[in-house]
C-alpha cells in the first residue's frame, strides 16, 4: 500500500519500491506469484525432449529478480547442463540478492545483468553451440512490469534459437472481452477485468490484454494454462494468471497446442517422403475417402488417438455433460 510516487525512470521507481523488501522478497511472494514452478517444469521437459544429449544450453531469465527461478531450475534440470545463464533485471536491490545467492551456490556460469531487458544481447563469446542464440528465455511475472513490452518481445524473438528454442511465461492477466478463444478459463468477468487491471496499476503492473495478445501473436503456442489465484481469501479473491510456452513461429517441431494432423481426423497417412517426421500443417482438411478414423488411428505410427477439446465448437458441446457418465 506504500505509494511509489513519481520518479524520473523505471529503474529509480523499482529501486525505491524494492529497496526495503528485497531481503524478504522470496518469503513474501510464494503465494502471490503462482505458476512459476509449473512453467519451469514445462520448460525443463521441453528442453529434455528437443535437445541433444551432451550439448550445453543457454538460458536468459528476463526479470529474474532474486534468482529464485534459477535455483528452482537447478533442482529440476541441473545447471550443469547450461553453458551460461543470464539473469536480466532492472532493479538493483533484487540483483544484489541474486548475486549473493549465486556466489553462495558456487555458480560461475550464472551471470546477473542489471539493465533494460529490451537492450540485452548475448555476449559474442557465448552461445557458440547454438549460433549465439538462447535455448531458453523465461519471463516470470515480468512481462506485466516492463514499459516497452513490444521491444522486449521483439528482442526475445531475435534472441531465441530458431529451431528448438523455448519461451516460457508466467504472469497475471485480464482477458480481452472481444476475444473468441475457446481456452478453458480464459475469460474474466467485467468486474474482475476492471478491478484487477486498475488495482495492479497502482504498483505499475499492467495487465492490459495487449501484452499477452502480442506475445501469442509473435510466437507459436506449445502449451498454455489459465488459472485463478485465491490464496488470500479462497473462492472470493481470484486473481487471473496464466502459464504459457511457445517457440519461434518458423520452427518445425511437434504439433502446436490444438493442432491435429489430418490423418488423425480420418485423412491419409503421410509418407516419409511427403512430410518430415513430426511436422504437420495446421488447418489441413481431412481427405474424403472411405477409411474410418479408427482404422487410420490404429495404423498411425505416431499413435494419435485423442482430439483437442474446444468448448467453443458446437460438436463438442455434449462432452461437458457426457463426461459425468464416468464418475
Amino acid at each position: 500500500m506504500r505509494p511509489i510516487g513519481k520518479h524520473s525512470s523505471q529503474q529509480t521507481r523499482l529501486n525505491v519500491f524494492y529497496e526495503n523488501q528485497a531481503s524478504v522478497y522470496d518469503a513474501t511472494r510464494g503465494g502471490l506469484l503462482r505458476g512459476r514452478r509449473t512453467m519451469l517444469k514445462l520448460c525443463a521437459a521441453e528442453l529434455q525432449r528437443q535437445h541433444r544429449q551432451g550439448r550445453k544450453l543457454v538460458w536468459v531469465d528476463i526479470g529474474g529478480g532474486t534468482g529464485w527461478n534459477i535455483e528452482q531450475m537447478d533442482a529440476l534440470l541441473g545447471l550443469e547442463n547450461f553453458e551460461a545463464v543470464y539473469l536480466v533485471d532492472l532493479c538493483q536491490p533484487l540483483c544484489k540478492v541474486a548475486e549473493q545467492r549465486f556466489k553462495a551456490k558456487g555458480w560461475p556460469h550464472v551471470h546477473v545483468v542489471c539493465q533494460d531487458a529490451s537492450k540485452f544481447t548475448l555476449p559474442t563469446n557465448v552461445g557458440a553451440s547454438s549460433g549465439k542464440h538462447a535455448d531458453l528465455v523465461t519471463m516470470s511475472y515480468s512481462l506485466s512490469m516492463v514499459d516497452a513490452f513490444y521491444q522486449v518481445i521483439d528482442g526475445v524473438q531475435r534472441l531465441i534459437e530458431p529451431n528448438a528454442g523455448v519461451v516460457g511465461v508466467a504472469d497475471f492477466y485480464v482477458s480481452d472481452p472481444r476475444a473468441s478463444t475457446g481456452d478453458v478459463g480464459y475469460h474474466c468477468s467485467w468486474l474482475s477485468r476492471l478491478f484487477w487491471q486498475h488495482w495492479f496499476e497502482l504498483d505499475h503492473v499492467y495487465l492490459h490484454p495487449s501484452r499477452r495478445s502480442y506475445l501469442e501473436h509473435t510466437f507459436s503456442t506449445i502449451k498454455r494454462f489459465n488459472g485463478r489465484n485465491h490464496f488470500i481469501i479462497p473462492l472470493l479473491v481470484q486473481i487471473p494468471y496464466y502459464v504459457w510456452l511457445g517457440r519461434r513461429s518458423s520452427a518445425k517441431q511437434a504439433p502446436l497446442a490444438g493442432e491435429v494432423p489430418d490423418f488423425a481426423l480420418g485423412g491419409k497417412l503421410p509418407t516419409p517422403a511427403a512430410s518430415p517426421k513430426g511436422c504437420f500443417l495446421p488447418g489441413t482438411q481431412p481427405a474424403a475417402d472411405s477409411s474410418s478414423a479408427t482404422s487410420v488411428l490404429q495404423q498411425s505410427p505416431q499413435g494419435y488417438r485423442r482430439l483437442p477439446y474446444d468448448p467453443a465448437k458446437p460438436e463438442h458441446a455434449q462432452f461437458s455433460t457426457y463426461i459425468y457418465g464416468f464418475t
